[in-house]
C-alpha cells in the first residue's frame, strides 16, 4: 500500500529527472487532483503495473498517463534495477544520458559531477560493455487465461557492446522451464520482443514467474544486477471447491487463497475446504470480480469442527 510520490495539493510544481518506483507492488505515484505544474522527464515504476493514480483513476502504463495529463512527454515506465533496497543505484541502461540538462543540479546525491545530459534519478550510472537482461514479462495480466499461452519477455541490451547472443531462462512458481538461446543483433539500448516458450495456467491457481539472462555473447556478465525480472500474484478465475492447508492444498494457506481471489476473481459458486490448524496471517478481500448473491465465497472447516480451524495474526 505504499506510494513512491504522493502529492495531495498545492500547484507550480517542477518535477523533473526522477525515479519514483514501488517494488513492493504499489503505486509509484498517486496525485490527488490534476497534476498542476510542468512534470516531465520521470521514470515510474511499480511490480504491479500501478504507475499513476490521479483523482482516483488508475494508469497501468505510460502512453495512457501522458495522453490524459499532456505531460511526461519524455518519461518513462522501467525497472530501474536498484543495487538493493537501501542502494538506490539504477542499472537501467535506459535511464543512462536520458535526463534533461540545465536544471541547475550540477552534483548527484554522492557529489559525483552530473554528466552533460544526467540519468534519471539521485544517482549517476555508467554501464559497462557486455551486459544483458530482461526488462518485463509481456502480455501477463490479471486475470489469467486458462491454458496454453506463450510467454513473451523483452530482452535489454544493458551494455555498450553489440547484443549477438544470450541464454534465457525462466521458471513458473520455483519450477524451471526450457532455457532458450536467443541470437541476433541488438545495438546499446535496444530491446526486443521475445517468445520463450510456453505455459499451460490451470483455472484457480496463482502463480509467480521469473526470467532472466546468462552469457551475453557467449561471455561473463558485467552487471548481474539488471538481469532478472519478476511477475507475482498472477492468477486464474476461480469455479469449484479449493483446499486450504493441509498435505497437498489448492492454497497452502489464507493469503495464496486471497491473491487469487483478489487478482482473478471467480466464475461460480467457490468454497474453501480449510484443513485442521493454526493460520498465522492477515489476509484483506476486496471486491471479488464475478462475486454476487449466487457466486458465493465461501470459508469452512473441512472438518466441519470450526474450533480446530484458527485463523489470528500474532504480533509483537
Amino acid at each position: 500500500n505504499g506510494v513512491g510520490l504522493e502529492v495531495l495539493g498545492g500547484s507550480n510544481y517542477t518535477v523533473k529527472n526522477n525515479i519514483f518506483a514501488n517494488n513492493g507492488g504499489g503505486y509509484a505515484s498517486v496525485f490527488k487532483e490534476t497534476l498542476n505544474g510542468v512534470y516531465d522527464y520521470n521514470n515510474y515504476y511499480s511490480t504491479k503495473q500501478k504507475l499513476v493514480r490521479i483523482g482516483g483513476i488508475d494508469y497501468t502504463d505510460i502512453n495512457s498517463f501522458q495522453t490524459a495529463i499532456g505531460q511526461e512527454a519524455n518519461s518513462l515506465a522501467k525497472n530501474p534495477f536498484y543495487t538493493s533496497d537501501s542502494l538506490l543505484q539504477a542499472n537501467q541502461v535506459l535511464l543512462n544520458d536520458a535526463a534533461q540538462s540545465g536544471t541547475g543540479i550540477t552534483t548527484d546525491i554522492d557529489l559525483t559531477t552530473r554528466e552533460t545530459t544526467p540519468d534519471f534519478g539521485a544517482m549517476e550510472y555508467t554501464p559497462c560493455a557486455q551486459d544483458a537482461g530482461v526488462n518485463e514479462f509481456v502480455g501477463l495480466v490479471n486475470p489469467l487465461s486458462v491454458g496454453s499461452q506463450t510467454i513473451k519477455v523483452e530482452l535489454q541490451n544493458q551494455g555498450t557492446n553489440p547484443l549477438s547472443s544470450v541464454i534465457i531462462h525462466w521458471e513458473v512458481n520455483g519450477v524451471a522451464q526450457e532455457s532458450f538461446s536467443w541470437s541476433g543483433s541488438l545495438a546499446y539500448k535496444a530491446n526486443e520482443l521475445v517468445s520463450v516458450g510456453t505455459y499451460t495456467f490451470a483455472g484457480g491457481e496463482s502463480y509467480k514467474l521469473k526470467a532472466w539472462t546468462e552469457s551475453p555473447n557467449g561471455g561473463l556478465d558485467c552487471n548481474q544486477y539488471n538481469d532478472t525480472t519478476k511477475a507475482f500474484d498472477l492468477a486464474t478465475p476461480m469455479c469449484g471447491i479449493y483446499t486450504i492447508g493441509g498435505a497437498e492444498p489448492d492454497f497452502t494457506n489464507f493469503t495464496d487463497a486471497a491473491i487469487a481471489l483478489n487478482n482473478a476473481g471467480i466464475t461460480c459458486p467457490v468454497i474453501f475446504e480449510v484443513r485442521d490448524g493454526v493460520y498465522d496471517e492477515q489476509i484483506k478481500l476486496y471486491e471479488i470480480k464475478g462475486s454476487s448473491e449466487v457466486n458465493t465465497i465461501t470459508f469452512r472447516g473441512e472438518s466441519r469442527d470450526s474450533s480446530l480451524v484458527q485463523l489470528h495474526y500474532s504480533t509483537s
